[in-house]
């Protein structure tokens, strides 16, 4: 003889009611929301950088790079996007909501090379100018129309030649032969000149 164990089900127990149902669902709804809202907070953080070198610059979406709020962009980084065309954009993040958005312009901060020589302290004496530039041919030209004495260095010796044959008043350094650094150098060489 074979013994059945003595249990009752109740109906309740065995089926959840319609509340218990739409309880239920209102939770798995809620939580693939949630994971949606996170998976595309994460995706657009992923988008920005927290430093922008110009390594990163190859990472560039389009015509375009994000740093995050607190992030850094270096003046190389800044002087090269420029010359590659990308625009460097910081995003920001409201108060009402926690989804980043793109705001500023980076590449509209402070030029890299008048940012360099104020870090040095260097300050260019009255009634000189000293231009960092990709066009210098046509900056020369601007200058002269403008009553300067100006010249175009791209080379060392070049300043003291010219400072020696000319005392110009308007300095040009061609930025496609000099590198941030090398301008910042050859400004700093220009300045200690007109300072003897």
């Amino acid at each position: 003889m074979n013994h059945v164990p003595n249990t009752t089900v109740r109906s309740t127990d065995a089926l959840p009611d319609a509340a218990k149902i739409s309880e239920i669902a209102r939770e798995v709804l809620r939580r693939i929301k949630a994971g949606q809202t996170t998976a595309t907070s994460n995706c657009e953080q992923a988008n920005a950088h927290r430093l922008i070198t110009i390594e990163t610059l190859p990472k560039a979406v389009g015509n375009e790079i994000v740093v995050t709020p607190s992030g850094v962009v270096t003046p190389a980084a800044i002087e090269e996007a420029k010359r590659l065309g990308i625009r460097i954009v910081r995003q920001t993040k409201s108060a009402s909501s926690a989804k980043p958005s793109v705001s500023e312009n980076v590449g509209d901060e402070v030029d890299p090379f008048v940012q360099q020589l104020a870090k040095r302290g260097l300050k260019i004496p009255a009634g000189v100018s000293i231009v960092w530039t990709d066009k210098p041919a046509a900056e020369v030209f601007k200058q002269i129309q403008s009553g300067q004495r100006a010249v175009m260095i791209s080379q060392w010796g070049d300043i003291d030649r010219f400072a020696a044959e000319l005392s110009p008043q308007a300095w040009v350094l061609d930025r496609d032969k000099l590198s941030l650094p090398a301008a910042v150098n050859f400004a700093a060489r220009i300045i200690k000149r007109g300072a003897q």
